[in-house]
C-alpha cells in the first residue's frame, strides 16, 4: 500500500493548503506534456484525491494503519511512514526523525505468543514421534526386499541388499534375507 504523504512529499499535519500546493507543484513537474511520466502523473492525481478530501483522508489513515499493524508495524505520526518498532521501545523516524514510542505488550500478547511458542514446540514434538513409528512400522519385510533386488537386477538374485548397500553375503542370516533396522 502506497503512503500518500510520501506520494505528495508532505507532512501528516499538513493543511490542505499545503497538500494543494504539493500537489500542484509535483503534477507540473510529473505532467506527460512537461516530459514527466503519465504512471507518476496519476499517481500524484490519486493521492490528491484522496489527501484533498478529509473524509477520504480520515478512511485512508484508517485503512493505513490497518495495513501497517498486520505487518506488525507502527506508522509514523508525523510523515506516517511504517516503522518496524520493538515492543515498549522508542525508535526515531529515518525519513523526519520524529521519535515513535510503543506501548508494553499487553499480558494478553504475551500470553498468546507463548501459547503461540508451546504450541509449535509440541507440534514439532509429536510430529517427530509420529515419523519414527511410521518409520518403524513401514520397514519391508524380507521377501519385499528380496523382490526389489530381483526386480532391479533384472532377473539375477546376486547384488548389494536394498535396505544397507552391503554385499549380500553380508546381509543374509540363516540362508534368508534379513531387514538390517
Amino acid at each position: 500500500m502506497k503512503n500518500l504523504y510520501q506520494v505528495l512529499g508532505v507532512l501528516r499535519r499538513a493543511t490542505p493548503q499545503e497538500v494543494k500546493a504539493a500537489y500542484r507543484a509535483n503534477a507540473r513537474e510529473a505532467h506527460p506534456d512537461r516530459g514527466g511520466q503519465a504512471d507518476r502523473f496519476a499517481e500524484i492525481q490519486a493521492a490528491y484525491d484522496t489527501l484533498g478530501d478529509e473524509r477520504q483522508r480520515a478512511e485512508w489513515e484508517a485503512r493505513f494503519a490497518a495495513w501497517t499493524a498486520e505487518r506488525s508495524a507502527t506508522p509514523c505520526g508525523q510523515c506516517f511512514t511504517p516503522l518496524r518498532t520493538r515492543k515498549g521501545g522508542r525508535n526515531t523516524c529515518p525519513v523526519c526523525g520524529f521519535s515513535v514510542v510503543t506501548p508494553p505488550p499487553s499480558r494478553l500478547d504475551r500470553l498468546r505468543d507463548d501459547l503461540i511458542d508451546k504450541s509449535a514446540d509440541f507440534l514439532i514434538h509429536v510430529g517427530d514421534r509420529v515419523g519414527q513409528e511410521i518409520a518403524v512400522t513401514a520397514r519391508p519385510s524380507a521377501s519385499a526386499l528380496e523382490w526389489g533386488r530381483v526386480r532391479r537386477r533384472g532377473g539375477e538374485a546376486s547384488g548389494a541388499c536394498v535396505c544397507c548397500a552391503k554385499p549380500r553375503g553380508a546381509a543374509r542370516r540363516g540362508g534368508s534375507v534379513a531387514s538390517c533396522g
